[in-house]
């Protein structure tokens, strides 16, 4: 009669040094996150990859309702504070959990604003995929995407047939940074500080048109600016 053999005992999990170990491995990738926030993006995506790196599964700090155990908690700590410029390490020293210290930064660099629907959506257009890159790897590509766009969404854009409208249209005009339409975003602004997060498509449009009036009216000739007045005063 042969004797039943007994299951393998099952390995045991890393310490928190051992993990520590791995992750100050991950951590020379991670850029230094800059105080204007310029590289937020790039740095959220990296942070990301040190922990799953380090855990060997998934993690997405984007998520509404995220929740991490203990350990995971400590390494983002250590990651965040590894990674960020000084002048942002005390707000997030004194957070009680790495949790909210990486919302704390993610709060601060993702604005309710139009200017951020704006270089979010470019963000996501640009961001492309690059097979020729044996390196490149499609898992990491996805969650790039799916970060931009949970930025977009936590920077006050509501998903509607008429807001992709609007935005796929406020997008296509041109010059965004400067004359004529620059002062679209700018005016939308003002009014979602002041609490108001529904971008209208008649407004957006009235205000495209009106800053659209006035740079052709500037770009007018001083003859035919001249000759519009005498027209008007003859009516």
């Amino acid at each position: 009669m042969t004797q039943a053999m007994a299951p393998p005992a099952p390995s045991p999990k890393p310490t928190v040094r051992e993990l520590s170990l791995v992750l100050h491995k991950w951590l020379p990738n991670v850029p230094k996150l800059n105080t204007n926030g310029d590289n937020y993006q790039t740095w959220v995506v990296m942070i990301q990859q040190a922990l799953e790196g380090t855990l060997g599964y998934l993690i997405s700090l984007n998520e509404e309702n995220l929740v991490l155990e203990p350990l995971e908690d400590q390494l983002l700590k250590t990651a965040l504070l590894a990674t960020i410029d000084d002048n942002i390490k005390i707000g997030v020293a004194e957070s009680p959990s790495g949790l909210e210290g990486f919302r704390l930064i993610a709060n601060t660099f993702t604005l309710r604003s139009r200017t951020s629907h704006i270089a979010v959506m470019k963000q996501i257009l640009d961001t492309k995929f690059n097979h020729l890159d044996r390196n490149a790897d499609l898992d990491a590509h996805f969650r790039r995407i799916e970060n931009l766009v949970k930025n977009l969404l936590r920077s006050g854009f509501v998903l509607s047939e008429e807001s992709f409208t609007g935005l796929l249209f406020h997008l296509s005009l041109p010059n965004l940074e400067s004359f004529p339409f620059v002062n679209v975003a700018r005016q939308i602004d003002l009014r979602m500080e002041q609490g108001d997060l529904n971008v209208r498509n008649v407004d957006l449009l009235r205000l495209s048109k009106n800053e659209l009036t006035l740079f052709r009216n500037n770009k007018k000739p001083s003859s035919d600016r001249k000759f519009d007045k005498q027209s008007g005063s003859r009516e």
